[in-house]
């Protein structure tokens, strides 16, 4: 009874790291540490947890596009057009910060650059968004986000565990 006790304990604290690796990849090796993981426990529920991210979002990011596009974009356009016609308002583009990096990365380095930031710099939801949004077309876009982030769970373990 105890043993199960204790190996309950020790999926849960996996799944915590999952968790947090679905959505903010880079403090999960963190987190890990705190809960005690081992190396190997580390990487493998933070690839785990990323690779659920990618998909999960990568899929939602597509269904909520299409939505979008269908039934929102259409009413949301000819009502501001009706807006700033009636208004005589000329609407100028806003470029935040977060913008403008996106922007950057992905005709700087095209796809290859968000598959290698979306895990530690971009957060994999928006880099699935993003490569959902610029590279559907591409069929092995998901194998390169994958393949990112195991990469990524070895690096990041690497360094906590080392240092």
């Amino acid at each position: 009874m105890l043993l199960f006790i204790v190996n309950s304990l020790n999926y849960i604290k996996l799944i915590q790291v999952a968790l947090l690796s679905s959505v903010k990849f880079l403090f999960s090796p963190l987190l890990s540490l705190g809960l005690n993981l081992t190396f190997a426990e580390s990487i493998a529920s933070m690839a785990v947890g990323g690779l659920i991210g990618v998909f999960f979002f990568y899929y939602l990011s597509g269904l909520i596009v299409m939505i979008f596009m269908k039934y929102i974009k259409p009413v949301f356009i000819k009502k501001k057009k009706e807006y700033l016609e009636h208004h005589h308002i000329k609407k100028k583009p806003v470029f935040t910060k977060k913008n403008k990096l996106i922007i950057k990365i992905k005709t700087k380095w095209g796809m290859y650059g968000i598959v290698i930031l979306t895990p530690v710099l971009l957060s994999i939801p928006i880099g699935a968004f993003l490569a959902n949004k610029y590279f559907s077309n591409n069929k092995r876009i998901l194998l390169y986000l994958s393949i990112s982030v195991i990469f990524w769970s070895v690096v990041l373990s690497s360094i906590v565990f080392l240092f």
